[in-house]
């Protein structure tokens, strides 16, 4: 597994533990002032240069982080669903549909 810099700088700040998903894609799950995952996405994909604000996976209160190839999102709201794999999953199934999308050279949702 290659850890970019951002990636090493979350694992030493936040205690995060990456996890390598295949094709570019690495998940990690860490612990700031409440619990808090990401997913790391390739240089090439499409929503690479996105803020959070403007994709939507289904994960526990919306995207809250996004640089340098990452975004996250935290459980530090009120009634979270703490089903954290569920949300990495379904994180992975979003970002990676809309590469294959980009790849295929249809436009991206």
């Amino acid at each position: 597994m290659r850890k970019t810099i951002a990636m090493k700088g979350r694992e030493k700040e936040i205690n995060v533990v990456w996890k390598d998903e295949g094709d570019g894609f690495f998940s990690g799950i860490g612990n700031g002032y409440s619990m808090v995952a990401y997913i790391k996405i390739p240089k090439d994909n499409p929503d690479a240069k996105k803020g959070y604000d403007d994709l939507n996976p289904d994960v526990n209160g919306g995207l809250t982080f996004a640089r340098d190839l990452m975004f996250g999102w935290d459980y530090a709201h009120y009634e979270n669903d703490m089903d954290v794999e569920k949300h990495i999953q379904n994180a992975l199934e979003y970002f990676k549909k809309r590469y294959k999308q980009d790849a295929k050279g249809d436009k991206s949702e």
